[in-house]
């Protein structure tokens, strides 16, 4: 029996060449990998009635629409995938399809790649110390200084604040004037210092690094012009041997 899905893998064959009945779930992940630059339009090569889970996480995972996976497909496997990629398609996970615990882990995840999904997260679904928590891991993995401009203005507390400023001093310029509480600016200030330090002994270990190169290059250019004046010196004197 012919090896169909190796065949279509090496592009010996196309699908249409493959009988309807060879056309496997291990077939049709294929034809998605094989359309992995179409992102979300990917899924339009797959019959819908053909479409599994298994075949909706592989289209997730290679960058396609969470919108475009059927709600009730929509598991804590596959949307944990699709925010991987974009933390802002927690906006398309549903709450029904998970227990409380399930849904705040997705949740936490999602802020953690990108802290524009704090705007998708449903803040009457969780207690104030959950809803902290999250902001605040969303504020530590945010790669912006202005992560905490994110967070509702009535939900900032202290510890936001100081996870905010501790991650970078600057930071504090986005907290409004009534929530810069004493222990945040010190707190800002002495990062940024610590920061401004850390550049400082940064520029002088490479200046360091810089001249001890300098140095041996010019030591063993030295070597080489003294290697090349007792060659020569020897080639005259043995001239002057044989004169």
């Amino acid at each position: 029996m012919a090896n169909y899905l190796e065949m279509f893998k090496n592009e010996e064959i196309d699908l249409y060449d493959i009988p309807e009945e060879y056309r496997t779930e291990e077939v049709w992940i294929e034809v998605l990998k094989k359309h992995k630059y179409e992102n979300g339009y990917a899924l339009i090569y797959v019959p819908k009635e053909k479409c599994t889970e298994t075949i909706y996480f592989q289209y997730v995972k290679q960058g396609g629409w969470l919108n475009n996976v059927p709600e009730d497909m929509r598991t804590e496997e596959i949307c944990l995938e699709a925010i991987s990629h974009d933390g802002r398609w927690l906006e398309n996970v549903p709450p029904e399809n998970f227990d409380n615990k399930t849904y705040e882990r997705i949740c936490l995840e999602a802020v953690k790649h990108r802290i524009e999904a704090l705007e998708f997260v449903p803040i009457e679904n969780f207690d104030e110390q959950t809803y902290e928590k999250m902001c605040i891991e969303g504020v530590k993995h945010s790669v912006f200084n202005n992560a905490i401009m994110y967070v509702p203005y009535e939900k900032l507390t202290e510890k936001i604040c100081l996870e905010a400023v501790k991650k970078n001093g600057f930071a504090l310029q986005y907290i409004p004037n009534d929530k810069r509480t004493e222990a945040v600016c010190i707190e800002a200030v002495n990062q940024i210092i610590e920061s401004l330090d850390k550049k400082v002994k940064e520029k002088m270990l490479a200046k360091q690094i810089a001249d001890k190169r300098e140095t041996i290059i010019k030591q063993e250019t030295q070597k080489q012009e003294l290697s090349e004046q007792i060659e020569e010196a020897e080639k005259k004197n043995t001239l002057n041997i044989g004169g």
